[in-house]
């Protein structure tokens, strides 16, 4: 009973492969979106192209998390100390309200898109190189 196929899963597959099809052009941008997103060989925050090595996030939580260049690492490093009340938000000028909530929706946005690149139907997507 194993070798049998069901085709509530290959009506499914179908369906799903016909609506691919016919909306290629927004699943091509959807998936631009998604490599580009997850790109080892650049910035995920203003997009410089990084050498291999050169992320300078000290924890590595952060440094699995986001790949920044060496500027945009010492800025996140920044956010998150101030965020975590670790030090005063006005070290350097430009750390104002606006940049801290800058830096917040940045993060809920790279974490968004991660969730949905991991989401089902994202990875049940034939050919997907959104990993």
């Amino acid at each position: 009973m194993e070798k049998v196929l069901s085709i509530t899963d290959r009506i499914e597959d179908k369906k799903r492969q016909k609506q691919i099809k016919s909306n290629r052009n927004k699943f091509d941008a959807v998936q631009r979106l998604l490599q580009c997103g997850s790109c080892h060989f650049k910035c995920a925050m203003c997009g410089r192209h990084a050498e291999e090595g050169e992320s300078s996030n000290s924890d590595k939580k952060l440094q699995t998390e986001f790949r920044l260049c060496e500027s945009c690492g010492a800025e996140f490093e920044d956010y998150i100390r101030i965020s975590e009340k670790k030090v005063s938000p006005h070290d350097v000028f430009w750390h104002n309200r606006e940049w801290l909530e800058m830096w917040s929706c940045w993060v809920a946005y790279q974490r968004s898109l991660n969730r949905f690149r991991k989401s089902l139907n994202m990875t049940q997507l034939p050919d997907n190189e959104c990993t």
